[in-house]
């Protein structure tokens, strides 16, 4: 009907899912994207329960 079939929906949901998780940046965060943040957090609290 409009050219796109269920393989360009899943593709066009996965590229906004990724782009979300891994690239936008938030404001609450620090201007940083949701990804970078979490590693950062897990960095962290990994150190703190070693040290």
């Amino acid at each position: 009907m409009y050219g796109r079939n269920l393989d360009d929906v899943e593709i066009a949901t996965l590229t906004w899912v990724d782009w979300h998780n891994n690239q936008r940046v938030h404001s609450s965060i620090g201007d940083v994207p949701p990804a970078e943040h979490e590693a950062t957090s897990y960095g962290l609290r990994q150190t703190a329960q070693i040290a």
